[in-house]
């Protein structure tokens, strides 16, 4: 049951505890692996594998306290249940949800070319629009076609019937040079090089070439290839010096806000480098620190919906179930379709990190996370619904390993929380497809996550020990991606950027690797760094829960997040408790300070005395016994 390879440091486990394959050296100076060929799974340890008994599974707390030595120095382990526990997926089928539409080619490089390509063709674009309306002006058009007034970027083209993706405008142009043959573009063709297989994307291709690629075209093969990035410069001084005119004629005293419409705090007035009209950067959403570059154009929200924004994640489509595993399969076989096969998950892995990580295409993927199990349904059987009470469900729904019951365990301080929270005491759903990432993080308040992965592909995870293993995985980080971090010191916090694993190794990181199958859970630990993808669709399932002493006045937590200007979710948790519990707010009651009313196991007043995880009451009394209240919902941003 236990595997291994020479050179792992550490204490690996007991006999029978846990088992895997580790391959390479955890800890140590990895630099030796550099340009090393082979497939991650070869090059980056995997973390260790629990099969607990059954008779360590009927209590999860009890064996997460038996593993914890053993599986926290790896950051994230895997836990196999026993033989013959299969429980049935009850997620709604005819279920609609909102998407994340995740930028690939962003997760580590927020600039890469085919964004500055996009960039410098929307100020070409405006040009033509300034430069016709001074034709028209003067009279001297000729007739010739006006250019769109408002061109959408990107341009949509069709995955499903029913759903599409952004199209690759750098690519697209890229592509058309290339396969150009005296003036005759073969547009099959080109849909096929760009892994776009719809029966409608040839078509699309073309209309969406004339409509926003056709004219720069003649200007470049006028004018050279480095037309654009010279342009640019001379947009940027044209424009400069417009500005410097108006403000010596005093033109913008009656400028106003477009949104607030003031003229007051003129310092704080932008004018749109495209419409001229005014923004306070206060006004932005979210407001705007610090001035744009002068040397830059800036446009307004109307003309460019991220101006002001820091970088994250878009709302994406809303899908049924039915529209999404269509989406996600037509996705798949798109980006694999030169196989003629299955691919294997290596190959899947070998291409989401050369995407990523060399942003060398525009890749939009939707993803359908932290989705509210009170809305969309849970996979597990859920006791507050009278649908799954008695019968064939009955051995699932009072299972201590059923999430929606998981964080009222007694033992477990959640048990006592009269309130619901998001992600912690209501678990999170997860639809995924291939490529749709979980970016780097660290749980809320150094809690576990607890994520089981109910049907379809393997999820990939990537995790590192907390401690000093997460400072040197921060450092990593911060020397992978330095402009990333020096623009923005909270980008931790965000949950929006990806490193290779073994880039990450090479700068002293101690990373492992687990793949997650149906029928698996993966616990990651307090302060543990943790990220991965999908790798086709799939749906999971998650909470966090803090360890019995995990959620207190832990001074080094507060002081961290003071630093990072977040509110503390540790005190919002004593918070909750004190409602439900009648404790005083301005610290936890010892347990030499008993509090009446409730029961304790040892003194202490945080813990219910334990009874049989299977008797369905035993969560519910205590809560019953401390509730002193109505219920509200209360949200979090998940983790995974």
């Amino acid at each position: 049951r236990v595997t291994s390879s020479e050179g792992i440091s550490g204490r690996l486990g007991g006999e029978g505890r846990w088992g895997g394959e580790c391959v390479g050296m955890v800890g140590g100076n990895l630099g030796y692996f550099g340009k090393m060929e082979g497939t991650y799974a070869r090059i980056v340890p995997a973390a260790p594998v629990f099969y607990p008994t059954p008779e360590e599974f009927l209590d999860p707390l009890a064996y997460i306290r038996q593993i914890r030595a053993e599986a926290s120095v790896h950051g994230i382990c895997k836990i196999i249940p026993p033989d013959g526990w299969d429980p049935p997926c009850l997620m709604n089928d005819s279920l609609n949800f909102c998407t994340t539409l995740q930028s690939l080619h962003k997760l580590k490089d927020r600039s890469p070319a085919p964004e500055q390509f996009m960039r410098r063709l929307k100020l070409f674009h405006r040009d033509e629009r300034k430069n016709f309306r001074l034709r028209q002006e003067q009279g001297t058009e000729n007739g010739e076609k006006q250019p769109h007034p408002r061109l959408k970027y990107p341009p949509r083209v069709s995955v499903t019937d029913q759903h599409g993706t952004g199209a690759d405008l750098s690519a697209l142009f890229n592509e058309v040079r290339t396969n150009c043959d005296g003036g005759r573009v073969s547009w099959d063709k080109v849909a096929n090089n760009l892994k776009l297989f719809h029966p409608r994307n040839p078509k699309e291709l073309e209309m969406i070439y004339e409509l926003y690629l056709s004219k720069y075209e003649e200007r470049v093969s006028k004018n050279g290839d480095n037309f654009l990035e010279d342009f640019e410069k001379h947009l940027v001084k044209e424009r400069q010096e417009e500005k410097a005119k108006l403000a010596t004629e005093a033109a913008v005293v009656d400028l106003t806000c477009h949104k607030c419409e003031s003229g007051k705090d003129d310092e704080q007035l932008l004018i749109c480098d495209s419409c001229e009209t005014g923004w306070h950067m206060f006004c932005m959403t979210p407001p705007m620190k610090r001035l744009p570059p002068e040397d830059e154009l800036w446009f307004c929200p109307n003309c460019d919906p991220g101006a002001g924004k820091e970088f994250g994640f878009d709302v994406g489509e809303d899908f049924s179930l039915e529209e999404f595993k269509e989406y996600a399969t037509a996705i798949r076989n798109n980006w694999f379709h030169d196989l003629g096969r299955e691919p294997t998950i290596d190959e899947i892995e070998e291409q989401y990190w050369k995407i990523s990580g060399e942003a060398e295409r525009l890749v939009y993927i939707p993803y359908g996370s932290d989705l509210d199990t009170r809305e969309v349904g849970s996979g597990f059987p859920n006791p507050r619904n009278e649908k799954h009470s008695g019968g064939e469900y009955d051995e699932y729904l009072r299972c201590p390993w059923n999430l929606n019951i998981f964080p009222e365990l007694n033992g477990s301080l959640l048990s006592y929380l009269t309130e619901s929270i998001k992600g912690v005491t209501v678990p999170w759903l997860y639809l995924g497809m291939i490529f749709s990432s979980f970016c780097y993080h660290t749980e809320d308040s150094y809690m576990y996550s607890i994520n089981y992965h109910h049907f379809g592909a393997p999820k990939i995870w990537y995790g590192t020990s907390g401690g000093k293993g997460a400072a040197h995985f921060e450092a990593a980080m911060r020397s992978a991606a330095p402009k990333l971090f020096d623009a923005n010191p909270g980008l931790f916090y965000h949950l929006t950027t990806m490193v290779s694993p073994i880039d990450l190794m090479n700068r002293g990181a101690k990373v492992v690797r687990a793949v997650q199958n149906p029928g698996e859970f993966v616990m990651t630990f307090p302060q543990a760094y943790h990220g991965g993808f999908s790798t086709g669709f799939n749906c999971g399932e998650a909470v966090r829960i803090p360890e019995n002493h995990v959620v207190s006045a832990n001074e080094t937590l507060l002081r961290g997040t003071a630093a990072i200007s977040t509110q503390c979710f540790c005190s919002q948790v004593r918070t909750w408790l004190c409602r439900s519990i009648s404790l005083p707010r301005t610290g936890f009651h010892s347990a030499a300070q008993p509090q009446q009313g409730i029961k304790y196991t040892n003194g202490s007043p945080y813990f219910a005395t334990r009874k049989s995880f299977f008797e369905p009451s035993s969560h519910r009394t205590s809560r019953e016994k401390l509730s002193h209240g109505t219920q509200s919902s209360s949200t979090l941003s998940s983790r995974m």
